[in-house]
């Protein structure tokens, strides 16, 4: 649209600390180490995105990376509510694309029934 990219998702592990771990700090300790400056050289290295736009701008003239780099300066994420986990536990989008995919629905009444599905889940606890 308007010569612009389209978004692109863009997805990855969650880094977390379970609450009943024995190693929290040397955990957070190494979520630090992998998300930080020379983590994210590293990875880049070995052909991968970082996760900030300073270091992506550089893979930018870079051939190989390129067109990936420029992407991600559009993408989009999953939303960050607090109820998401609990929308992807439900199966909402999986339903919704099968129900497309198999003809069952159509894409408008399948969508309305995945926002109305979401509602009813992304608030709960």
């Amino acid at each position: 649209p308007s010569g612009k990219n389209l978004p692109v998702f863009l997805g990855g592990s969650d880094l977390a600390v379970p609450v009943k771990s024995k190693a929290q700090a040397l955990a957070a300790e190494w979520i630090d180490a992998f998300t930080g400056p020379a983590g994210q050289k590293g990875l880049m290295a070995k052909g991968n995105l970082p996760n900030n736009k300073t270091d992506l701008a550089t893979l930018k003239n870079d051939p190989a990376t390129a067109v990936p780099a420029t992407a991600a300066e559009s993408n989009w994420f999953v939303p960050m509510a607090p109820g998401w986990g609990q929308v992807e536990k439900a199966q909402v989008l999986q339903t919704m694309l099968q129900d497309i995919g198999t003809g069952k629905k159509s894409v408008q009444a399948a969508a309305k029934d995945a926002d109305t599905a979401i509602d009813k889940v992304i608030n709960t606890k």
